[in-house]
């Protein structure tokens, strides 16, 4: 498994920079997300969602994000995948938990008949996407042959 915590050079220095769920979702863009969406396999959004809560910088963001009507809570990435199929993605680092609003977003999408996924690496989200790949290749078939 990849490093959590990637290097970063600052000028002759090589340290390590802590990750963030932002980092995080940025290296599942970049590395797994992008390749895919390159080769034609899917499609994809990220929903910027990442942003700080706390704090004064936090009480401006909630007032601001709110008027564009995001819900506190909903996940941070949305997949789609022709079938058609639509995954929901919460980016969280390993060991952290899903806040109260998080939890009854993946119970309401799951309800709703939505997939949706805890994502904690980048190993993740190319797990997904594999899986993704296969259900969607095993629903176009079926449709070609006319099976259910």
């Amino acid at each position: 498994m990849a490093s959590l915590v990637p290097a970063v050079r600052a000028g002759p220095f090589l340290h390590r920079a802590a990750m963030t769920e932002a980092r995080l979702q940025t290296d599942i863009i970049k590395r797994v997300l992008k390749p895919a969406y390159d080769s034609g396999r899917i499609r994809y959004t990220a929903i910027t969602n990442n942003v700080p809560v706390s704090g004064k910088r936090g009480m401006i963001n909630q007032v601001q994000f709110g008027r564009l009507g995001l819900q506190k809570g909903f996940p941070d990435m949305m997949v789609l995948i022709t079938g058609p199929v639509i995954e929901f993605w919460e980016v969280k680092l390993p060991g952290a938990d899903l806040t109260p609003e998080q939890e009854d977003w993946e119970m309401w999408l799951m309800e709703a008949g939505f997939n949706h996924r805890v994502i904690r690496s980048v190993e993740d989200a190319m797990e997904a996407v594999r899986l993704l790949d296969v259900s969607t290749t095993k629903q176009t078939l079926s449709a070609i042959a006319g099976m259910p």
